[in-house]
């Protein structure tokens, strides 16, 4: 259903704002650029990721931090080096996980 909900806009729709996600219906119109944004994910295997700008941060191993533009293939964790940043998306990574977790219930 989510996936249909953002092309709804693109008819005219007028679309409640409390839904998880973005509108595409500029970018495949090609109007305009979409907005910087962080993403977020979660693993089949439980591990958290979240991408920002060129970094990215997976919850793997206690924690990696990979400078994907510079690295695309993730060999180097650059968490010791960039100790601040890498606290700083596993707190997002985190925070967005309880959020959308927020009432689910868990199979037994």
């Amino acid at each position: 259903m989510q996936k249909v909900f953002k092309f709804v806009p693109m008819d005219g729709v007028e679309t409640s704002n409390s839904w998880d996600g973005l509108d595409l219906s500029d970018l495949l119109l090609s109007r305009e650029d979409l907005p910087a944004r962080e993403l977020f994910w979660r693993h089949a295997n439980g591990n958290l990721a979240i991408r920002r700008g060129d970094w990215k941060w997976v919850s793997m191993g206690g924690g990696q931090l990979f400078d994907i533009g510079n690295d695309p293939y993730e060999k180097y964790d650059r968490s010791a080096e960039e100790l601040e940043l890498a606290a700083e998306l596993k707190a997002a990574a985190f925070s967005w996980f309880k959020e959308v977790s927020a009432g689910v219930k868990r199979r037994a």
